[in-house]
């Protein structure tokens, strides 16, 4: 008890004010007549809005019919007296004003009346729930007007449900229940069924199973009206709500630009006139969320003053961006102007045999002396004559490295087979017959050498290690500096790498060595009693029409194949897949000469785009470099064209009978 006495007497006693009949500020010393007490919020205190109270209702009700439908709901929901006045019978000319002021707006239904008809119209939140769109960004609401109702895509699966929900008399109402196709989740997934209100199918089918028999056509016959009447409003409502989306979306648009013009006044005041201009910068600007999220007020001194920081260094983003765009324009039309043209006379100059595959502009571009010109010429110009020269001159020995790099890396594929382990490998090896490779990727067999080089699948991607552009975004603030000048400096060979950021330079990674087709052209060559060394070139002129007699052509795939082919090497080597025996003896006798002539020789080409990498049909060349890369020089195209017809080759046609 001393304890308790002790801590009362450390509390602070209250202050007893005098009472006074003269308050502060009066010095008259009497009382106001009405003395108004501060607005609250609560009306257990008795504060609720005493100056509206204080008014006549003509003149609350005269005020309340020059405000729109949605203002009057959210002002009934202030508070009980206002509620109680506002929804009162005699306040319904306030709605019928209200709709009315409303353009477009269709009529109020029979079926509700006005304050339930705006609150259906100008209100976003579930009817079942009450869950507000506002306060929650993930809802998605659902307007059924046919129901009458609006709901969240979580309560409208409880007061829809397909027919097999309904029992009874439901076929005999089935027409007259509001249906909607609606996929109840926010990303539209799922089969558009047929789902029916759960609540008017159950009291239309109460109300058909006490109406007596010989009544049920009439009053099918007067709800059907009822419905079509229904349906034609659903109509009319959903044309004003597109209509005043699409209002809605222009005022939005037009505030959005208002102020993204004050923005730029604001930029110019501060010397940024000349970034301000550029048209990707001011459409940019309309996007951002300053602009975008903030259109409906306008930009203050103090707004400014704490965005200003972060607007001068997007700025700064978007400038950079700009400029950079910019350079690679300026880069992709001296690739068109400049470097294809010396690209395509110095590869028409060469001989056939070494025209067949050659580097991309990509990887002729990693010479410095290349790269160099594209990059580092001023804009609007192409690189001088003494340039060019240079540039020539360095061709021969890169081209040439580069072919035997590919090269070697095919002889490595011999070595490393079963066939040639203990034989000698020479670049001669390449062109013998019997060497030939086949694709790990599409499974394609019979690839002789050079002929390999301009397989499709050799400009893939793939899952292995290789080298190729990779897919470059710029970004402003991760560009690298110069620590001599301090300026923004790109890193060497970044505007080309985004230039050619779809090419895909040359991998035979995915490629190897065919032992099944090394073992089959050893049977033709012994056939035809020709060296093992032959090169595949002779072999093609010396080969005649073959019967197969080997198990490899056996495709379980395809059983309408007979199982004997005719053909000519090396089209045979493009069906074999697996070596097999013959009987009890293994590569013995599989081919005998044929006699039958079935077919004839023709030419085919394919080739690969320099610039791009695709793999084309030679009859497309000349819409592929117009088409696709805007290149229209006659000379440039002629030289393009010698390089593709030294790939043509020929191939065995099938005859149509």
């Amino acid at each position: 008890m001393a304890e308790t006495d002790q801590e009362d007497s450390r509390r602070p006693k209250r202050a007893k004010h005098a009472r006074s009949t003269a308050p502060t500020g009066n010095p008259s010393g009497k009382s106001p007549a009405h003395k108004r007490k501060p607005v609250q919020n609560s009306e257990k205190k008795g504060a609720v809005l005493s100056y509206i109270g204080e008014m006549p209702l003509d003149v609350l009700l005269e005020i309340f019919s020059h405000l729109e439908p949605a203002d009057l709901i959210h002002l009934s929901r202030t508070t009980k007296t206002l509620r109680s006045v506002i929804m009162s019978r005699s306040s319904r000319n306030i709605w019928t004003q209200a709709l009315a002021s409303i353009p477009d707006l269709p009529p109020c239904p029979d079926d509700l009346i006005e304050a339930k008809y705006a609150n259906l119209m100008f209100t976003d939140y579930c009817h079942e729930c009450l869950t507000n769109a506002d306060d929650d960004s993930s809802l998605l609401l659902l307007m059924f007007m046919e129901a009458r109702t609006q709901l969240c895509h979580k309560c409208a699966p409880l007061k829809f449900k397909t027919a097999r929900a309904f029992s009874g008399s439901f076929s005999k109402v089935k027409s007259l229940v509001p249906m909607t196709k609606e996929k109840f989740n926010k990303y539209g997934q799922g089969w558009g069924l047929e789902k029916y209100h759960v609540d008017i199918a159950n009291e239309l089918i109460a109300e058909y199973d006490k109406i007596a028999r010989e009544e049920r056509e009439r009053w099918l016959q007067e709800q059907t009206s009822k419905r079509k009447a229904t349906s034609e409003h659903a109509e009319a409502c959903e044309i004003f709500f597109q209509a005043r989306l699409m209002q809605d979306e222009q005022s939005i648009a037009s505030l959005q630009l208002k102020r993204r013009d004050q923005i730029i006044e604001r930029l110019k005041e501060l010397g940024l006139n000349e970034e301000v201009c550029y048209p990707e910068i001011r459409d940019e600007l309309q996007k951002h969320h300053l602009v975008s999220n903030r259109y409906r007020q306008a930009i203050s001194d103090e707004e400014w003053e704490e965005v200003e920081p972060e607007v001068l260094e997007w700025v700064e983003q978007q400038t950079a961006q700009h400029h950079f765009e910019q350079e690679i324009v300026s880069v992709e039309r001296r690739v068109k102007e400049w470097f294809i043209p010396i690209y395509a006379e110095f590869m028409s100059s060469r001989p056939p045999q070494a025209q067949t595959v050659h580097p991309t502009l990509l990887e002729i571009s990693s010479l410095e002396i290349f790269r160099t010109a594209l990059e580092d010429t001023p804009l609007n110009e192409n690189p001088s004559p003494e340039v060019t020269q240079a540039a020539i001159a360095q061709l021969p020995e890169f081209v040439d490295q580069w072919r035997q790099t590919h090269d070697d890396a095919l002889l490595k594929l011999i070595k490393h087979s079963h066939p040639s382990k203990h034989q000698a490998i020479s670049r001669d090896t390449l062109f013998h017959a019997v060497t030939s490779f086949e694709c790990e990727s599409c499974h394609a067999t019979g690839l002789l050498y050079p002929d390999v080089f301009t397989h499709p699948c050799n400009f893939l991607l793939s899952s292995k290690s290789r080298t190729y552009a990779p897919l470059t975004k710029y970004k402003a603030q991760q560009r690298k500096r110069d620590p001599d000048s301090g300026n923004k400096k790109e890193v060497p060979g970044t505007f080309i790498k985004e230039v050619f950021k779809k090419v895909v330079p040359l991998s035979t990674s995915h490629l190897r060595f065919s032992e099944a087709g090394y073992l089959h052209t050893i049977q033709v060559l012994d056939l035809l009693r020709l060296a093992h060394d032959t090169h595949s070139k002779d072999l093609k002129s010396k080969a005649p029409l073959l019967e197969c007699h080997c198990f490899c052509y056996d495709d379980p795939r395809n059983p309408w194949e007979p199982s004997v082919q005719v053909n000519y090497w090396p089209n045979l080597l493009n069906k074999v897949r697996v070596h097999r025996k013959v009987k009890t003896s293994a590569y013995i006798n599989c081919y005998k000469i044929s006699e039958e002539k079935i077919g004839y020789w023709g030419v085919s080409s394919s080739f690969v785009c320099p610039v791009c990498t695709k793999t084309y049909g030679s009859q497309y060349s000349l819409l592929h470099f117009k088409d696709q890369h805007g290149i229209t020089d006659e000379k440039t195209i002629e030289q393009l064209q010698l390089m593709i017809r030294a790939n043509d080759r020929e191939s065995f046609k099938w005859k149509n009978f």
